[in-house]
Formats: structure tokens, sequence, C-alpha cells
């Protein structure tokens, strides 16, 4: 397995996004973290995407023929991080019924396969808006079904390797969190109710770090975009940091989560064993994030 990190996401996943925030935000030192283009080309990608982004314009879904790669710089210590396209239909064809399982699969999806599976960090981004769809035609359940099932198994298919580290990216989390509050009254319903299978199987108990990325965190509407909000220029991100953490030392940053976990959990047994006390601000020991439970 090489000693190298992988963003990888099917069309509409945020990627590009995601990436171009990212890179900008660490193309200058951050608490001595730094990512380093390996080409001009994508030095050129990462600023045209920004300038894009403070025009207030979305970055086109395109899909990276090739990936695209920095150095992760922290210290002295440097590791490959790439940016890596998954065709939504391959990922659905190999893994939501574990095609990739099996042994005479083609030597172009073997490749496919290992150049997936051969990262020891890998961050699966996830556009949760892919499953706001609640028609009940028979096409977009069948649609909605190989979405969730190839996730599923593709992030099972990286656990399986426990030297691996893997996380997910929900993407657009602010966009997203306005968009299903109304109808489940928060984003753990909505995966409960309309991605069981990924839900129960990955997220809930903290089987993987989950984080909620907003790397766009301030929109606003204009006449020109009507179809919906565009990014704000001067707008800041949301979410990142913790990802950065991450990236630099998995293994560290999921100790300190358990840690921080066992300690809101002693918390609320504290309150509910005694309901009236309160903590400073006014606050309950009950209020924990909906996000810590997973």
């Amino acid at each position: 397995m090489s000693k190298n990190i992988s963003i990888v996401g099917t069309r509409g996943a945020g990627k590009s996004v995601f990436i171009s925030v990212l890179a900008k935000h660490l193309s200058t030192p951050q608490n001595g973290v730094l990512l380093i283009p390996d080409s001009y080309e994508v030095d050129e990608y990462v600023d045209l995407n920004y300038a894009m982004l403070q025009r207030g314009t979305w970055i086109p879904s395109t899909n990276t023929e090739q990936p695209l790669s920095w150095k992760l710089k922290v210290g002295d210590n440097e590791q490959q991080l790439s940016l890596m396209d998954i065709p939504g239909e391959d990922l659905q064809r190999l893994f939501a019924r574990r095609e990739y399982e099996s042994e005479d699969i083609l030597d172009s999806d073997r490749s496919f396969i290992d150049s997936l599976l051969g990262s020891s960090t890998v961050l699966v981004l996830i556009n949760l808006q892919d499953f706001l769809d609640n028609s009940y035609e028979e096409e977009n359940v069948r649609a909605k079904k190989l979405k969730e099932h190839s996730l599923k198994e593709f992030l099972t298919a990286l656990k399986k390797d426990d030297r691996r580290n893997v996380g997910i990216v929900f993407t657009a989390y602010n966009q997203f969190q306005t968009l299903v509050n109304k109808d489940y009254g928060n984003v753990v319903n909505f995966l409960k109710k309309e991605t069981p299978a990924l839900f129960y199987e990955h997220v809930q108990g903290n089987s993987l770090p989950a984080f909620k990325v907003s790397a766009v965190a301030q929109t606003v509407r204009t006449m020109k975009s009507k179809d919906g909000a565009v990014p704000k220029p001067g707008f800041t991100h949301k979410g990142l940091d913790p990802v950065i953490e991450f990236l630099v030392d998995p293994a560290q940053y999921v100790h300190n989560f358990k840690e921080k976990r066992k300690k809101k959990k002693s918390s609320k047994a504290k309150s509910e064993s005694n309901p009236t006390e309160q903590v400073t601000k006014g606050k309950t020991n009950v209020d924990i994030s909906e996000w810590t439970d997973w």
C-alpha cells in the first residue's frame, strides 16, 4: 500500500470546489501544513477555479481525466495527495452488487479498482443532495438505491484493510442542511430515512470519521441566479480544519475525537441524573450536537 492520500468522488460530489478551496487555503502554511502543486497545470486549475468562485459562479461539474496531485508538506514530512474521479456508472456497476470481488472481471476494471484501493488514506466526497429526490417513480427509486449501495460497498472495500485510513466528507453542508431541516428536522434523520444502508453501516457510532464541510459557506441569490444561490465574493469556508487534522495524522485525529466523545457522553449521563444542572452560557449538558452520536 502506497503512503499517499486520495480524495475521491463521483461527478457532482463537489470535488472541484472542495479541492480548490482546500488548496488555496493551504497555499501558504497553516499551522505548519502546506499543499504544494505538482505542476503548473494543477496550480492554474486551482487559481482559475477559485477566481470563478470569487466572481460568484459555481465551477462546472467535470471529470478530470488524470488525477491532480499535490505534496502535503508537514514540517519535514511529505505525502502525495491526489484528486481522483470515480465514474458513477463504474462505481455502481462494480460495487453496488460487489462485482469488484469477482475473479473474472476485466483487466481495465481491475486496474481501476487497484488504483482506488491503493492509498493509505482516502477521503470519499459525498453530495447528499443526490438523495433528496423523494419521487416514487421506479427509475428514481432504482437510481437512489444504486447510489446508496455502491457507496456503502465502496466504503466497505476501503475498510477491509485496517491499515487504510478512511473518512467521509459531506460537501455543501450549509446548503444541504437548509433543504432538509424543514422536512426531516436534521441531517441525521434524513440519513436514517433516505440512506439507511449507508448510515447504519458506516456513519452511526462513528464507524468512519464523517466531516460536514462548506467549502463556500456564504452564498447569495441574484437576478442572474434564478436556479439557486451562488458563491458570495469574499466567502469563507467551514469544516476544513478537522479534515486537515485528519489528513495530517489520521490516527491522532481519531484518538482525539473518541476522547472528546467520551467526555460528552459522560457529561450527558451526568446531566440526565441531574436535569437541572446547567453549564456556562445557560446551556444544559444535554445540549449536544446531533453529529456527536454518530
